[in-house]
């Protein structure tokens, strides 16, 4: 056994209300959370605070699904490992896989996905979007740095008087042709 996972372990077994929740998945999510909002947690002081503050204990138990007092126990546990994982990234990010074998198998980073499955215009009573198509590309982060994603398009071809395709994309941009052409506007992500 690794001697992080003994630690943990170790930590879990100190607390038995933690002992009969939590799951070694769990600690590592709380881990991984803690690190991602860290500046929250550490505030204008950069000091590690004794006790959650307010605001991060809620999003850790809302984003976790664990209740508040676990939340505590976890952080009175783990909170000087959390100090550490901000301190030590892993070798390698999910987003770094993500940048290395995002385009060999075209599954981006985050979806960029339509907001909507059906088409909203009252001629196409609901018709349900088709004509699926992935457009690459790069979506700008603060935090993580650039990321490959894959804008995914659907079209309606609902005939109604003259035939028309409509565009449904993420950002709910919508553009609409009278011809049967498949040549649409350029879009700027």
């Amino acid at each position: 056994m690794s001697l992080l996972l003994r630690d943990i372990v170790a930590r879990i077994l100190a607390y038995p209300q933690l002992f009969d929740t939590l799951r070694l998945p769990q600690v590592m999510r709380f881990l991984e959370f803690t690190h991602r909002v860290w500046p929250e947690i550490v505030g204008h002081t950069g000091q590690l605070p004794v006790v959650l503050t307010a605001q991060p204990a809620a999003f850790l138990s809302s984003v976790l699904n664990l209740p508040p007092d676990i939340i505590t126990l976890s952080w009175l546990a783990f909170s000087d490992m959390a100090a550490t994982y901000h301190a030590e990234p892993p070798l390698t990010s999910l987003d770094d896989s993500f940048r290395l074998y995002s385009n060999d198998h075209r599954i981006g980073a985050e979806p960029l996905n339509p907001p909507i499955r059906f088409c909203t215009r009252a001629q196409c009573k609901g018709a349900k979007l088709g004509g699926e198509s992935l457009v690459e590309a790069r979506l700008y982060t603060l935090q993580r740095g650039v990321l490959p994603v894959f804008s995914r398009s659907l079209y309606c071809y609902y005939k109604v008087e003259l035939q028309h395709r409509l565009r449904y994309t993420l950002f709910s941009e919508l553009f609409c042709s009278g011809s049967t052409q498949r040549n649409f506007p350029p879009r700027i992500l």
